[in-house]
């Protein structure tokens, strides 16, 4: 296993909150038991409240686990490119666009649910089969130098992000 301190210098600073909120340091293993954790949260929210947001132009519950969704599939895009040694710069993308033209509020949440398992289970798999010098590898994605493995936790941890911004902005008691 990877000292932590490694996968830090393999990603930009941005994301170093994202990874250090990987509480297993077994990334593989956090990763199956985030799917169960993930579901269990959505599943003790009201559902009165999914398409609701915190505030005005603000994203609703929906939308904030399509851009869960939206960022699964981009991270693990690029983790595959970086991964195979594909050094093509890899852009950014404008996260409130995606969200304006996904429709996520009409979908059911049971279908995104759905959706979140078989793209992590997806991922699961592809990052199980990467040895660890596909994992070191190093590439561009938005500007910045990222390894494959530190996207691994990166997603991990963009995922107990967005939960706490769920839990702090849209279910607070006031």
């Amino acid at each position: 296993m990877t000292d932590i301190r490694t996968i830090l210098k393999e990603a930009p600073e941005y994301y170093h909150s994202y990874i250090m909120r990987v509480k297993d340091r077994d990334p593989m293993k956090y990763m199956e038991k985030q799917i169960e954790i993930f579901d269990d949260f959505l599943d003790s929210i009201d559902p009165d409240m999914f398409e609701k947001s915190y505030a005005e132009g603000k994203w609703t519950i929906k939308e904030v686990v399509g851009h869960i969704i939206d960022c699964e599939r981009i991270f693990a895009y690029r983790a595959l490119r970086i991964s195979r040694g594909d050094k093509t710069p890899l852009p950014g993308f404008e996260e409130n666009d995606y969200i304006k033209a996904s429709g996520y509020n009409y979908y059911e949440m049971d279908d995104l649910q759905d959706e979140f398992h078989l793209l992590r289970q997806a991922n699961q798999m592809m990052f199980k089969n990467l040895s660890d010098n596909e994992l070191s590898r190093t590439g561009i994605a938005n500007d910045q130098e990222i390894s494959a493995r530190a996207i691994m936790y990166i997603m991990c941890g963009h995922v107990t992000h967005h939960m706490m911004v769920i839990k702090e902005r849209y279910l607070k008691k006031s």
